[in-house]
């Protein structure tokens, strides 16, 4: 909620009297190893910003805006209206069906459908309300609400509170970012073939914002390992990811166990089975596949940086070796039948690295790199 009534202008430029806040509080310095860092990657940044393409209204009063395409980021809407006029902004990825469905699938029912249709659909946020308030201050010459502490993931701007609607201009969607120019493009002569492209650029632009997402609208927006790797060498072709990556992969090496186990989201937030647990499989390979992809892609610039990540996923890697031998199990494989595809698996995870395999060797130690190859044996 944003009450444009306690606005107080000219606060954060020179000559303002501040005189009558309070002082601002004095904490003891911190111990001298402590070293200041500048924000490392990109910041997030607005490159393309939309209109709205049309406008309706399903029921008195409820404006229903299209932007023409799911985006990530923030609206800017303009206003003019009284001073504390509230306005109620709803964000969704679709809308309830003009069309009525005759046998819904519970638990929905035609009735329910009938009372929304033509509004903003929120059920796939989940728990995220996803909803922005607005308190108008009431300038004669206008006010434009554009909110700084927040995103969402939406094509349809949904607003309650206005006496008359917007026009198409006056609302607009700042697509927010955390790459950047693209680097590549794409264009056939099939305009299938050019959407899917384009989804695919839109789909990286709304899931790298900071952290690498799988969803940046709901109610969880966590920076999963499995997704951050299985679209990584994608996201080279299309953008400069490098100081995307570099970003997170200094959250990867804080966030790393002890035993050199990684998280299936980093950051991690909470405690099982509230949060975060180890992340198996190809969640728990993350360090190495994204590092050896940025190596290829940017002519392995800071792969030397990462070498403790390295070692301690060496050091970790029995746990691989068991969840194979676990899959192999539950799967009902012969050891002569899954052979190729374990010692593929695991010879992407060892060898992959190229320059890099010394890396690997060095954090590993001189413990347990062997042990790690002792564990290959046995599941082969």
């Amino acid at each position: 909620e944003y009450d444009a009534r306690k606005e107080v202008n000219g606060w954060d430029a020179p000559g303002f009297d501040d005189s009558s806040w309070k002082p601002a509080t004095l904490f003891a310095a911190p111990p001298v190893n402590v070293e200041i860092q500048g924000y490392v990657g990109s910041p997030i940044q607005n490159n393309v910003t939309l209109t709205a393409q049309s406008m309706v209204e399903p029921i008195p009063g409820v404006y229903v805006y299209d932007m023409g395409q799911n985006m990530v980021g923030v609206p800017r809407l303009t206003f003019k209206g009284k001073a504390g006029q509230e306005i109620t902004i709803r964000f969704g990825e679709m809308n309830y069906p003009e069309t009525i469905p005759t046998e819904p699938v519970a638990p929905y029912t035609i009735a329910m459908y009938k009372e929304k249709k033509g509004q903003v659909y929120t059920d796939n946020y989940r728990s995220a309300l996803s909803t922005d308030r607005y308190i108008l201050r009431g300038d004669a010459a206008g006010e434009t609400y554009e909110p700084r502490f927040t995103f969402h993931g939406f094509r349809y701007v949904e607003i309650h509170g206005l006496e008359r609607p917007l026009p198409l201009e006056a609302v607009k969607g700042i697509v927010l970012e955390s790459i950047g120019v693209r680097t590549s493009g794409y264009e056939t002569s099939d305009e299938r073939v050019n959407r899917l492209f384009s989804n695919i650029i839109w789909g990286q632009r709304g899931n790298f914002l900071s952290v690498p997402t799988d969803c940046p609208q709901r109610d969880e927006r966590m920076g999963w390992t499995g997704d951050a790797q299985v679209f990584a060498r994608t996201a080279t072709y299309n953008m400069n990811v490098d100081p995307f990556y570099t970003r997170w992969l200094y959250s990867v090496r804080d966030n790393q166990g002890d035993d050199g186990s990684y998280a299936n989201y980093i950051p991690v937030v909470g405690f099982p089975p509230h949060g975060a647990e180890d992340g198996g499989g190809a969640m728990g390979c993350t360090v190495a596949n994204v590092s050896t992809i940025r190596r290829r892609a940017y002519s392995g610039a800071t792969l030397r940086f990462h070498g403790r990540l390295y070692g301690l996923f060496g050091a970790s890697c029995r746990t691989l070796c068991t969840a194979l031998r676990w899959f192999r199990r539950l799967a009902g494989y012969r050891a002569d039948e899954f052979h190729v595809d374990e010692h593929r698996l695991l010879r992407l995870r060892r060898f992959d690295y190229g320059a890099g395999s010394e890396t690997f060797r060095e954090g590993c130690g001189p413990k347990a790199f062997p042990y790690f190859l002792r564990e290959r044996e046995e599941v082969f």
